[in-house]
């Protein structure tokens, strides 16, 4: 990719990123995929703007690229508000996600994302695409973009229009909708392996692969983990669960 705003994540692929990422990195990864912050707006989210009885999310002003602040509730967001307690459970200082209580440096996301693209089969995706994808799929699902751009933060209309959140597939369930057919978002081969709807794509075939993997045949340097909910940037069907090493739960 050449321009920081010209991918997507589909659901296989995004997936088989998570498995490939460091836990921390993984959970901070989680949080952008659900709310389509940037990158840094996770990176050095406290918990001082995490109302975890209220169920929002505040961001100050001064912490918000546009300079306005911002909420994101996530009382009925299941997976997130999950994602929140066990982040909760692991706390050690002000930052929600962090290493012995500093928060994750830039060098140390951009090693762990550099690496696991290219183990997924991911080469030259940004983490800021998973901004992007957020936004076409809520757009995709009927959310109005005056309110994508109030969740995810974009200031102005010029600015979000530069995100070109309309790909391929849109515009062939438009030219569907006026022949009068329907073209079912992600189906064919995703209804079967939960991947995108290409058979070729590598990092479909990597997670499929990794799916049927025993548990007991993947090291454990910590004995059996505890599993926890994947978020990926939707709206796509629940995924299997994935213990914090990566691995399939049975």
């Amino acid at each position: 990719m050449q321009n920081a705003r010209s991918g997507f994540f589909e659901e296989g692929g995004f997936a088989a990123l998570l498995l490939e990422l460091p836990a921390d990195v993984r959970d901070l990864v989680q949080l952008l995929g659900a709310t389509g912050w940037r990158r840094d707006e996770g990176r050095l989210l406290t918990w001082s703007a995490v109302d975890r009885e209220g169920g929002t999310i505040r961001l100050e002003a001064v912490r918000s690229k546009s300079g306005k602040p911002r909420v994101f509730p996530f009382a009925l967001a299941p997976a997130l508000k999950a994602l929140l307690d066990r982040r909760w459970e692991l706390r050690n200082g002000l930052y929600v996600f962090h290493r012995s209580g500093q928060p994750l440096g830039v060098g140390a996301v951009r090693f762990a994302w550099k690496r696991a693209t290219k183990r997924a089969g991911l080469d030259g995706m940004l983490v800021h695409d998973i901004r992007r994808t957020v936004a076409r799929n809520l757009r995709r699902v009927g959310v109005s973009e005056g309110v994508i751009m109030k969740l995810c933060g974009w200031d102005t209309r010029s600015t979000f229009d530069r995100y070109n959140i309309i790909d391929e597939q849109d515009l062939a369930q438009a030219v569907a909708k006026l022949n009068g057919t329907v073209v079912a978002q992600s189906e064919g081969v995703a209804s079967k392996t939960g991947g995108c709807r290409f058979e070729s794509c590598r990092a479909c075939s990597k997670i499929n692969l990794r799916s049927q993997l025993r548990r007991d045949e993947l090291p454990m340097s910590a004995g059996r983990a505890q599993a926890v909910p994947v978020i990926v940037p939707g709206p796509w069907p629940p995924l299997p669960l994935f213990t914090h090493r990566g691995a399939p739960a049975p």
